[in-house]
């Protein structure tokens, strides 16, 4: 009799394969790449990535400590740090400098009056300008742009740029010999305490850019939808960037998404890396086509969009699944009421805090995508090539987020983490 192995090889090799072995995902045309480069270390405050285009944070809960690590790390008086940023007016903010050794090397304070001031380690001066308001009425600043360079490590002084402004020989908080790291924070938890911020960029002089960042995506934190109405099973969703790498985000049932282009992608690829806490739960990954109007219900609150449930992988009940083709549980609780998808035919059990690797490649001409978990193309039901759960119309332009509870009434709050996220598309230009 042939072996399963043998037999799942021969149907591969049969079918008609709309992909080589593997994804080629270096090639063809990057049309969307998303780095988390920043890092929350205290998980109090509020983010969301991409809202006006803007990394928006929210101090009115919790305090803000979000920090990044430079490219290059600044070592003479060529190197310049710049902040485009947009205050609420009235709150205490802080920007700080670290060096390699985690040591803080350069601490400015904005008071509630605007004024901007830094410590030389014994006290605060005032570096003579503040923020300013962005009209007659308005409770936000303009946008600024905040300038740090030609640092003197032997002087201890540096010159500060605000807008076109310049000031020379303002203090640095310590003695030391670089900068590795930035950091933004809120001094206080008021409500309306709010950073938003439009770009960072790291400069050489004369004008040369190291590395640069802006928030033009936007990934969307749905809100939950109140007792009571359609829809009720959807709760609230939080998100921060962690450990300048990953999206974590945090949820008893939700889902964040982004509608990463305005041309959908026929024939493309997408390749991101992925953690879990808990295998037990729902940890679902889908790709999608955005429609505005949601099959599932009608809109009461910035929900799930139509669209989203096209192509689906994911961790369900400590299984690897599709999402596709249900089947009922032999034993039935009330932590586990909806059976579970048919699984994959070879994959591993997942391991919940276990980065894995996900690739999905597709193409709507077939309506078949194919699915890599850690480089292993997964089989279902016999071949690499699964159907797609609804037709794909136009494209993918889509990535949808859904972690939840089996029972979304039930059960701990779940967090996973998503990052080096990358489309790619095939199609004929």
């Amino acid at each position: 009799m042939m072996g399963r192995p043998l037999l799942f090889a021969l149907i591969s090799l049969c079918a008609a394969p709309v992909w080589a072995e593997k994804p080629a995902s270096d090639e063809g045309r990057i049309v969307f790449e998303q780095k988390f480069n920043w890092h929350d270390s205290l998980g109090s405050g509020e983010y969301v990535w991409g809202r006006e285009e803007y990394l928006a944070m929210d101090g009115s809960e919790g305090k803000i400590q979000c920090s990044r690590l430079l490219k290059e790390r600044i070592t003479d008086r060529k190197g310049r740090v710049e902040f485009s940023v947009r205050l609420a007016r009235g709150k205490i903010y802080g920007i700080s400098f670290y060096d390699s050794e985690d040591r803080k090397v350069l601490d400015c304070r904005i008071e509630r009056s605007g004024q901007v001031r830094f410590s030389d380690g014994d006290s605060f001066v005032d570096a003579g300008v503040a923020i300013g308001s962005a009209g007659v009425w308005a409770d936000w600043s303009k946008t600024h742009t905040l300038g740090f360079g030609q640092i003197d490590f032997s002087a201890k002084t540096f010159v500060f740029t605000f807008d076109e402004k310049s000031m020379v020989d303002m203090p640095l908080s310590a003695s030391a010999t670089n900068v590795a790291r930035v950091e933004l924070r809120t001094l206080i938890v008021e409500k309306g305490t709010l950073i938003w911020l439009d770009s960072f960029r790291q400069l050489e002089e004369p004008n040369v850019t190291v590395d640069s960042e802006s928030f033009n995506q936007y990934w969307v934190p749905c809100s939950g939808i109140p007792r009571g109405m359609p829809g009720e099973k959807w709760q609230d969703i939080r998100y921060r960037p962690k450990d300048y790498k990953w999206l974590e985000v945090g949820t008893t049932y939700g889902a964040v998404y982004v509608r990463f282009t305005d041309r959908p992608v026929k024939k493309g690829v997408l390749e991101l890396e992925m953690i879990t806490d808990n295998i037990e739960a729902e940890t679902q990954l889908n790709l999608g086509e955005y429609q505005k109007r949601s099959e599932y219900s009608i809109g009461v609150r910035d929900e799930v969009p139509g669209g989203a449930w096209r192509i689906n992988v994911g961790i369900f009940a400590e299984r690897w699944i599709p999402f596709k083709d249900w089947e009922a549980d032999s034993v039935v609780s009330i932590r586990k009421p909806f059976g579970h998808g048919v699984p994959f035919d070879n994959a591993s059990t997942p391991v919940a805090d276990k980065i894995y690797k996900l690739q999905i490649a597709w193409d709507a001409g077939t309506q078949t995508h194919r699915i890599w978990i850690d480089g292993v193309a997964q089989l279902w039901k016999g071949s690499v090539d699964i159907p797609m759960l609804y037709d794909l119309k136009e494209g993918v332009d889509m990535i949808m987020i859904h972690p939840g509870n089996l029972n979304p009434d039930l059960g701990p709050y779940l967090y996973s983490r998503w990052g080096n996220i990358k489309v790619v598309s095939h199609d004929q230009e």
